[in-house]
Formats: structure tokens, C-alpha cells, sequence
């Protein structure tokens, strides 16, 4: 809380000559937000009523804000707003209230010289508000005041090379900020004088910690040496496709890395194998080729170890085709029976080739009926397919069959024509 009082000044009938007493009060406040303090008041002026241009001008509100920011060196910015609201009789005949922002550059010395400087113009036009002011000045603080009795902490950043570096300073002490140096890794600051801890950190590098004390009127100085964070290891992934069936190296697989950025890297395989150096962290693998399913992997890469994935691929389920049913039945009919046929000689020809072959044969419905009926009559379906398949020479244990009921569909099941197409049977080869 600030009270003050300001004895007449100047003629009042002289434009802005006060020519009587006014008193006023305001009630401040000032955040330290380490290098940046942030400050506003508020108050109020009492002050007798005159006459300005024809309009009553008497008490007013007074308010402002500013904002200063440290920058090294024994300097600082800052920038102020400061205005007034009428509170006179006649306040709302006046055109506008008289508001101002002004922007200043201070550098402060260690004996407790200050200078400033700088400029600013006024806001909306109000009633005494200039069209611009230049500001000028030096003060000292004197030895009785806490402030002047400050010290100075200067700070220097460097790499282990010796180079400035900019990094982040963290300030403990009677004083505890966070602040960022220049480019030149330089940061002075005046502080209240005490034992500080400062801890610089920047990418790339490791944390350094030294400690100063602060005397009064004195410079305390510090280097920090922030060594640069060797660079980790890179790890070793090898990667091989294979067969599912022979584990033998697929030839012309495709191979796409998804890498830890979310980046992905293409590559296809003339010999099965992949392999590179890469950094640490997870990585998602797909593997992939015409004619076989393909299969994904995560894997976690540590820095400097080595990883070797082996990702199986098996071939595509191959259809032999469909075999449709009349509504509510399982009965095979033409032409279906050639279908059958057909899907036997050709397991006949591949298991004389010496392949191994596993036929899957799934029924299918309708949705028409309920879900256990239809479920029902899926089984029975994909049963009788079975038992013909058998009795043309396919040994049943190479048969598996499953049922879906009418969760499968071919497509939106909203036709006579699609629902029919739903009744089936599919014979594929798996194996």
C-alpha cells in the first residue's frame, strides 16, 4: 500500500497546472517469476474539482501494469501502462480518460547507479493523455536501502570445448529463479546477497551445479562446463522371413519398418535376411509377399545389443469355391456337386506332388430364423460338404469344419438374391 500527497503545482488556470493539494492511495503488488516480474496497482486520487476545457475534472481511479524482465548484465526491459477513470461530477462529458504506455531499457551498477531510459504515447485520446513522452533518468539508491546493498551473480556457460553455450540456469538462494542465458552463455543478475546454488542444463549435455556467495555491492562469478552426452550405442537388428511350412529364407518378401518417430522405411528382401544399425527403442515390423499372409512384430531395440527376428510367413488360405443351398436346407444340389469334385481331384493331384494339405470347410446361413437355428444349420451344412468330400477319396482327418451361422456375411443381406448367396459352404485349403 502506497499513500501519497503532492502540494500545489503550477497556475490552475494554466492548462494542467494543479494550483491545489491532492492525496491519493494505491495498493501494488510485484510477482518475481524468475528474470521476469510482473507488477499491478490500483488507487484512488482525490483532488478538488476544476474546470478543464469546460468539463468539471476532480477525483479519479488510478491503475497500472508493467511488466520487467532481467537481460543480463546489469540490464533490464521493461514496459508500463498507467490511466485514469474520472470519478467527478461531470466525468461522463469527458471525451475519453487519459491512459499511457511507456517502454524503457535501465542498466544497473554494482555501487547502486541506475539509468533508464526511453519513450511511450498515449492511449484512446483521453483528456491529458500526450502524444508521446520521452523519459530520462539516473538515480542511486543509497547505502540505507536494502536493495543498493545488493550484489551481482554473474554466470558463464561454456561446452568442454570451451565455447559459449545458451542454457538453462536454475537459481537457489535467498533468491530462487530460472532463467535462460544468451547466446553467449552469459547471465548476470542482481541478487540479495547470500550463498547460491546454480544448476546449468542444456540438450545434449549433462546438468553442471557450483555454488557462489554474494556480497554486498560485489560480483560473484561462475563458469559452469557443461560436457556434451556421449551419443548411445546403436543397436544391431537383423531380421529373416521364412516360410511358416519349410522355414526356408522367402525370397522377395517385403519388409516395412515403422521406427520410433512413427517413420516408415520400405525394403524388399532378395534373400530373406535384412539387417542394419539403428537407434534405440521400439520398432514395429510388417512382413509381407503376393500369396502369403503377412505378419507383424514389435520388438524393443536396447542401445549396443544386437536383435535377431525370424517372422514366419504362411500361404494365403486357397478357395476351392462355393457351394450354395436352397432356403432351410443342406442338401446338395446342381451344380454343386461338381464343385465338390473338383475341390477333391485337386487335392488328390497336391498331395501326389507330396504337399500337405488341410481343407477348412465353414458353413454359412441366412439370417432369416434364429441365431441357434441358423447355427444349426451351418454345421449341417459344412457336415454333409465334409462327408462328400470324404467319400471322393479325402482322408477326413485332413478336414477341419466350423460354423457361423449368419455372422458372415457376403454382403448387406437385404435382398432375396443376397440372402441366397449367404447359404453356403466354403471349401478352402489352409495347410
Amino acid at each position: 500500500m502506497t499513500a501519497w500527497a503532492t502540494l500545489p503545482t503550477g497556475d490552475a488556470d494554466v492548462f494542467l497546472g494543479e494550483g491545489a493539494a491532492h492525496f491519493g492511495a494505491r495498493l501494488s503488488a510485484e510477482k518475481d517469476l524468475g528474470g521476469v516480474r510482473v507488477a499491478a496497482n490500483g488507487g484512488y486520487l482525490v483532488r478538488p474539482e476544476r474546470d478543464i476545457l469546460g468539463v468539471g475534472v476532480g477525483d479519479a481511479y488510478v491503475f497500472g501494469a508493467g511488466v520487467n524482465r532481467d537481460i543480463g548484465g546489469g540490464w533490464s526491459v521493461g514496459v508500463e501502462f498507467q490511466g485514469q477513470q474520472f470519478d467527478s461530477a461531470s466525468y461522463d462529458r469527458v471525451r475519453g480518460n487519459p491512459m499511457e504506455i511507456l517502454g524503457a531499457l535501465r542498466k544497473s551498477w554494482g555501487s547502486g547507479v541506475r539509468a533508464s531510459g526511453g519513450g511511450g504515447g498515449g492511449l484512446g485520446g483521453g483528456l491529458g493523455s500526450p502524444s508521446y513522452r520521452v523519459v530520462a533518468g539516473i538515480d542511486y539508491a543509497p547505502s540505507c536501502d536494502t536493495e543498493a546493498n545488493n550484489g551481482f551473480l554473474d554466470v558463464r556457460v561454456t561446452d568442454g570445448g570451451g565455447n559459449p553455450l545458451s542454457a538453462t540456469l536454475s537459481v537457489v538462494g535467498p533468491r530462487a529463479f530460472k532463467v535462460i542465458t544468451d547466446d553467449t552463455g552469459n547471465y548476470q543478475a542482481e541478487v540479495t546477497p547470500g550463498t547460491y546454488s546454480v544448476t546449468a542444463s542444456a540438450d545434449g549435455h549433462d546438468a553442471a551445479t557450483s555454488g557462489a556467495v554474494v556480497t554486498e555491492r560485489a560480483t560473484a562469478t561462475l563458469t559452469l562446463v557443461l560436457d556434451a552426452v556421449p551419443a548411445p550405442a546403436p543397436a544391431s537388428l537383423t531380421v529373416n522371413i521364412v516360410g511358416a511350412k519349410t522355414s526356408e529364407p522367402v525370397d522377395g518378401a517385403r519388409l516395412d519398418v515403422r521406427d520410433p518417430q512413427g517413420a516408415v522405411s520400405s525394403a524388399i528382401l532378395g534373400s530373406g535376411t535384412w539387417q542394419r544399425e539403428l537407434d534405440a527403442g521400439s520398432y514395429h515390423l510388417t512382413a509381407s509377399k503376393s500369396g502369403l499372409v503377412s505378419a507383424e512384430r514389435d520388438v524393443q531395440l536396447a542401445a549396443g545389443a544386437s536383435e535377431n527376428v525370424t517372422i514366419a510367413l504362411a500361404k494365403e488360405p486357397v478357395s476351392f469355391g462355393m457351394i450354395h443351398f436352397d432356403f432351410d436346407s443342406n442338401e446338395i444340389v446342381y451344380p454343386y456337386q461338381q464343385t465338390i469334385a473338383n475341390a477333391a481331384e485337386i487335392v488328390r493331384k497336391l498331395k501326389a506332388e507330396g504337399e500337405t494339405v488341410r481343407l477348412m470347410v465353414s458353413g454359412h446361413a441366412s439370417p432369416e430364423g434364429t441365431d441357434e437355428r441358423n447355427m444349426l444349420l451351418s454345421e449341417r451344412r459344412a457336415a454333409v460338404v465334409k462327408a462328400a468330400l470324404v467319400a471322393l477319396g479325402v482322408g477326413a482327418d485332413s478336414i477341419e469344419t466350423a460354423a457361423y451361422g449368419d455372422s458372415r456375411p457376403l454382403n448387406a443381406n437385404q435382398t432375396n438374391d443376397e440372402r441366397a448367396e449367404n447359404r453356403r459352404v466354403e471349401i478352402r485349403w489352409v495347410e
